[in-house]
């Protein structure tokens, strides 16, 4: 029998072969109309497409951007999205490439805006304690950046130009001290602030200042104006790039650039704060009225001063707390023409310092944890702007000039703002060595006292929503106001048998005092 030749034993294998090649290219096939198909979308009608590639130095088309953008977001399926977005960039020439990736680039820049204000400084802490509105505007201008000093010498290197007096207060020594003459440092620290708080309420009688025809209240509220606009601006920016442009990695988000920027406002906020070298204790607002009390020698200290051995930790805090307003506290008669509110007040901050002192874990911690998420903030935004897609440099440019110019322009806006409600409503800030000094330093404030040619007037304090004169309660006042307002909230007028307050009654709590 005879053996099969080579061509009879191949033509099996050249069947297979060309059936084989037959469906390889089926498939290929197949595959390749499916991946032009899966590139096909609505967002490749010439509507969508930017007219400036074919026109080179013509007004970009904002409007044709922002339509390309919500026409790939225009489902709820990422799937559907991504396959817009794909299809988009597919149909990209290079000249688009280069420009969108360049844009991604610019972006980047973004989460170092903070960083380009300059270095913390003290007048964002003036404005946070004369207007906490105010001040909020200001710190969400601050783009991540720390504006809030965290060292103590930092902030007594402010001068009344810039808004703010700042004094440290030595703790007060004892009776047996005193007597030999070591408590030179705490009386000059308080015979001093006196002095402060009377020369600027005796000018109220000069009248007010006027700045372009402008009061230092109307220069406040056209401040607060300006940084309104400045937040609404750099929102709407953000706003825009959001609608135009794509974060790849998550191609249905719409609010991405705003996530990071509530983010490291929020972590530049709390890392402020909770650096502060100091911790504050009182709060002491005070104006002077045309008020009396009946008895002048009621509840007044007089000579006499707090002498701090014995006397507890809480005693002064617990005296402010349970004091009532006394019934008929102010002499009928003596504020009948305390006919309109108090112009010029003074706020005096008590605050306890921190420096030289171990901290509590759980604030070490606290703060180890806010540095860190900063850092994490930097390196995510970062990443992610990267990541953006189909960014236009026009709105890139635009977005970073108008963040950075908001914040830049901003701090401007504080400082003069700081500076001109300082000429009526000044901040005296108190830096003690310890609580009982902050306390002792609170019962000498509030008695400071007017010259006897002043005698038909007094100095009225509000202390944690209580109004006194020569430490006696004469009144309640309604917080919320200063909470959100501060200095600019003004005193109630005190009017007779506790007029700014009727429905509250009682006294001043009885703390040990002694005559040196």
């Amino acid at each position: 029998m005879a053996l099969p030749t080579w061509a009879q034993l191949s033509t099996p294998i050249r069947h297979l072969r060309s059936a084989l090649f037959l469906v390889l290219t089926y498939l290929i096939t197949a595959a390749l109309s499916q991946e032009d198909e899966k590139y096909n979308s609505t967002c490749l009608d010439d509507v969508y497409k930017d007219p400036t590639i074919q026109h080179p130095g013509s007004i970009f088309a904002s409007d044709v951007w922002i339509r390309r953008g919500r026409c790939i977001r225009d489902t709820d399926s990422y799937e559907v999205c991504r396959e817009n977005l794909m299809a988009v960039l597919d149909d990209l020439i290079p000249l688009q490439q280069t420009e969108y990736g360049a844009s991604a680039g610019v972006l980047t820049l973004l989460p170092t805006a903070g960083a380009l204000f300059g270095s913390p400084t003290a007048e964002l802490w003036a404005l946070l304690r004369m207007s906490p509105v105010a001040g909020f505007l200001a710190q969400c201008l601050t783009f991540g950046g720390t504006m809030v000093p965290s060292q103590t010498e930092d902030y007594l290197k402010v001068s009344k130009n810039q808004g703010c007096t700042t004094m440290r207060v030595p703790a007060p020594s004892t009776k047996a001290a005193a007597e030999r003459g070591d408590a030179e440092g705490y009386e000059s620290v308080a015979e001093e602030v006196q002095r402060t708080i009377r020369h600027t309420l005796d000018r109220d009688r000069q009248g007010p200042q006027r700045y372009a025809g402008l009061s230092a209240r109307d220069m406040f509220w056209v401040g607060c104006a300006v940084l309104v606009v400045f937040n609404a601006a750099s929102q709407a920016c953000l706003a825009v790039i959001e609608q135009g442009s794509i974060y790849a990695n998550w191609c249905t988000s719409i609010w991405w650039a705003h996530i990071w920027y509530l983010i490291v406002t929020f972590v530049a906020i709390v890392d402020g704060y909770i650096n502060l070298p100091f911790r504050e204790q009182w709060k002491v607002y005070i104006t002077r009225q045309n008020a009396t009390l009946v008895g002048r020698d009621i509840g007044a200290f007089g000579e006499t001063r707090f002498e701090l051995d014995g006397i507890g930790s809480n005693a002064i805090e617990d005296a402010m707390k349970n004091a009532l307003p006394r019934p008929d506290a102010v002499e009928a008669g003596t504020a009948s023409d305390a006919g309109s509110p108090p112009g010029r007040q003074v706020l005096v901050v008590i605050s306890v310092s921190q420096d030289d002192k171990r901290q509590p874990y759980w604030l070490s911690g606290l703060r180890l944890f806010f540095r860190a998420g900063s850092i994490v903030c930097y390196v995510f935004a970062t990443s992610v702007f990267a990541a953006v897609t189909l960014l236009a440099m026009p709105m890139a440019q635009m977005v970073l000039t108008v963040i950075v110019g908001s914040g830049f322009f901003s701090r401007a806006v504080v400082q003069k703002m700081v500076k001109t409600v300082y000429d009526e409503r000044p901040v005296v800030h108190l830096i003690a060595e310890d609580k009982r000094t902050a306390d002792r330093m609170l019962a000498d404030v509030m008695r400071t006292g007017l010259e006897p040619e002043d005698a038909s007037s007094s100095y009225v304090f509000e202390v944690d929503g209580k109004l006194w004169i020569r430490q006696v309660c004469v009144g309640v006042t309604k917080r919320w106001k200063r909470w959100l307002f501060g200095v600019m909230a003004g005193l109630p007028v005190v009017g007779a048998s506790g007029a700014a307050a009727r429905e509250s009654k009682g006294t001043w709590s009885t703390v040990r005092q002694t005559d040196y």
